[in-house]
């Protein structure tokens, strides 16, 4: 055989090779498919149950808030559940994947791997499904629950609903937009600081003629105090003088324009673990915050005065 003939069949090969592979590639590419549930907004979601090896989470929606209504009663997390619906109006099936049911267990749809999720509107429900494996980032196996058949999917992801009830649990303490605050108080056991918030200025004991906060305290307790969150709760039954409740560390508040108040009660300082016990006014529960937020909040009127800051210098 010649050379040009060799070159020929080389390059024949070669444009064969490029076909096979594209091929592959377009199979692996999921077809766009129209949506499960038309027009659902998630929002008209009202309810979730997620069930795992015989454990089971029933999340509620009440108002404008979710709720865990069992094993135990607690608020759930806004940013959790908004992820599920989310992902839940969008569902689409993409494609049929297996028939055959000996592969449940290869893509996860069985009774030992299997995430069962009820969705409800309303009172009705609107889907009883099995997801299993993770195909990519997006998409997921999935099957009905007492059918044979598997499907690919996008929709929630295998990650999004294996947390155990604790990773439920709303771990926001404190949720507000510091626009929505005007006062400031800090209370611990040897003095009470005062800042006041009037035409975009912030003073110290008085709104109109006390002397003007430094800016920088100032962001640094509000970024820390208006999204506030625990690291964990505590659930074993201790009283409030060993948490320190009976006399604690710090005690902020935070007056919104609306009249409402929000406020914080530090406890004891859990060294070991650096942590210290928190809870809001008025409410039972109990949560475990790190040092740093009690660190950043635990500040004294001669914090706040102003400070001679070096102006930052032109980069050469």
């Amino acid at each position: 055989m010649s050379q040009s003939k060799k070159l020929a069949v080389l390059a024949a090969g070669f444009v064969i090779l490029c076909f096979l592979a594209f091929l592959y590639h377009l199979h692996r590419i999921p077809p766009k498919s129209k949506t499960y549930f038309q027009g659902l907004k998630s929002e008209e979601i009202s309810r979730l149950e997620i069930s795992k090896k015989g454990q089971t989470v029933d999340m509620e929606k009440t108002g404008a808030d979710w709720q865990i209504v069992s094993p135990l009663v607690f608020p759930a997390s806004r940013d959790f559940v908004k992820e599920v619906c989310d992902r839940v109006k969008d569902m689409s099936i993409i494609s049929l994947i297996s028939t055959n049911e000996k592969k449940h267990p290869d893509f996860k749809l069985d009774a030992e791997g299997g995430i069962e999720l009820k969705i409800f509107k309303g009172k009705e429900k609107i889907l009883d499904g099995i997801f299993g494996k993770m195909a990519d980032y997006e998409h997921v196996y999935f099957r009905f629950p007492d059918k044979k058949d598997i499907y690919l999917v996008f929709g929630p992801a295998t990650w999004m609903l294996e947390r155990d009830v604790k990773a439920w649990r709303e771990r926001a303490i404190v949720k507000v937009e510091r626009v929505d605050i005007e006062k400031i108080t800090i209370i611990r056991p040897s003095d009470k600081t005062e800042l006041f918030e009037k035409g975009g200025i912030w003073r110290l004991s008085d709104p109109d003629k006390g002397p003007e906060a430094d800016n920088v305290e100032v962001d640094d307790v509000f970024r820390m105090y208006s999204c506030l969150s625990a690291d964990d709760f505590v659930d074993d039954k201790k009283t409030d003088s060993e948490m320190g409740f009976k006399k604690p560390l710090l005690t902020v508040s935070g007056k919104l324009k609306s009249g409402a108040e929000e406020t914080v009660i530090f406890g004891n300082l859990k060294k070991d673990v650096n942590q210290c016990y928190v809870r809001k006014a008025g409410q039972e529960t109990v949560f475990l915050v790190n040092c740093y937020a009690f660190n950043t909040l635990n500040k004294s009127a001669k914090d706040f005065q102003k400070k001679n800051r070096p102006l930052p210098q032109p980069v050469k």
